[in-house]
């Protein structure tokens, strides 16, 4: 299961959309929501880097935004 990340704004604000910055992350050059309401799933082939333009990055995101994720969850699966 992943949780999808969009550079555009959400209209409709909630918990469910946690903002990270530019830059949080090497792969975040725009201001990024974790859609928490879109969860899917891939390939676990597809798991292990971002293609940012010509490169693959590969990044492991911290326990605090985690848990920002997983709260996110909460509230969209309306579990908080």
């Amino acid at each position: 299961m992943v949780v999808p990340f969009s550079a555009t704004e959400p209209h409709d604000m909630t918990a469910a959309y946690v903002p990270f910055p530019v830059g949080a992350y090497r792969s975040l050059s725009l201001p990024t929501w974790a859609i928490c309401n879109a969860v899917a799933h891939v390939s676990f082939d597809r798991l292990d880097r971002v293609k940012v333009g010509s490169d693959f990055l590969s990044e492991v995101i911290s326990g605090a935004d985690l848990e920002r994720i997983v709260k996110g969850l909460q509230h969209a699966l309306g579990m908080d």
